[in-house]
């Protein structure tokens, strides 16, 4: 997970980033991270971190160069409307749309959230997530996101490298009971300024509609108040009506248009 491009919305959003990933440097001073996705060697994703918004000209030649080092297939990060223009224009295609949710955050919200998280069942509380928390996380994350598209399969460590995208990162568990300290959802949030990005939710299917994910989200806005942050942001599947309904509850809305991943396969011989 790492920053998009952000030219008109910045969103941290997920990359499967091997230890050392390639950066490519554009004309305009744009840095591209490139990484294996879904741990295919044949395919890359392509992420403009930092500097302008690519030109057309700067994507094909990227393009380009990628397909001189063997790549056959490119996916972009989750890309506003107006950061995909260059990428449609260079042959990417829509591969999959996401909802993008805005919420603005105020000083007198924390006490809201509060209470919020108080009214969980059972009275969940959530806890710092610990490295030896970090394998059942995952295969928590993974039983969690099973029935969805690759995109949101994530590994360890893309889970580790999410924590450093963002300026500031909260990381909570919500452990199953007093007695089984395994996970039953977890929480990482991210803030950089005083935007604040939901970066990943999930909840164990076995205990989905208990509070877990109402004290995971609560605990995450308050922190983001305390923060500084003022705007919060969060992407999720359009069918995905249980998260949907679950921000909606926390004054979330959607935003228009959204967000979409593009694709483009590369012809060998092109």
């Amino acid at each position: 997970m790492a920053p998009g491009s952000g030219r008109t919305e910045p969103y941290p959003v997920f990359i499967n980033t091997p230890t050392n990933p390639v950066l490519a440097y554009s004309c305009t001073e744009t840095v591209f991270r490139i990484a294996t996705w879904q741990i295919d060697p044949h395919v890359a994703q392509i992420v403009a971190v930092t500097g302008p918004g690519p030109t057309t000209d700067e994507v094909v030649d990227l393009v380009d160069e990628l397909r001189q080092r063997g790549i056959r297939t490119l996916m972009t990060s989750a890309l506003t409307a107006g950061d995909q223009e260059a990428f449609r224009l260079a042959g990417f295609i829509p591969y999959e749309h996401l909802l993008l949710l805005h919420r603005s955050l105020t000083v007198r919200d924390q006490s809201l959230f509060k209470r919020r998280n108080l009214l969980s069942p059972s009275g969940l509380r959530t806890q710092p997530v610990k490295v030896a928390d970090r394998d059942a996380l995952l295969t928590l994350d993974q039983q969690a996101f099973s029935h969805t598209s690759p995109l949101w399969q994530v590994d360890h460590d893309t889970l580790v490298e999410a924590t450093r995208v963002t300026d500031e990162h909260r990381w909570r568990i919500v452990r199953r009971s007093r007695t089984n300290a395994g996970p039953a959802g977890h929480a990482l949030t991210g803030r950089t300024g005083t935007t604040g990005f939901l970066q990943r939710i999930a909840v164990h299917p076995a205990a989905q509609k208990r509070g877990v994910g109402t004290a995971l989200l609560a605990d995450a806005l308050r922190w983001l108040v305390r923060s500084g942050a003022r705007h919060a942001f969060v992407n999720t599947q359009p069918d995905n009506l249980q998260a949907r309904a679950l921000y909606k509850r926390f004054g979330f809305t959607i935003r228009p248009d959204g967000l979409k991943v593009l694709r483009l396969n590369i012809e060998r011989n092109s």
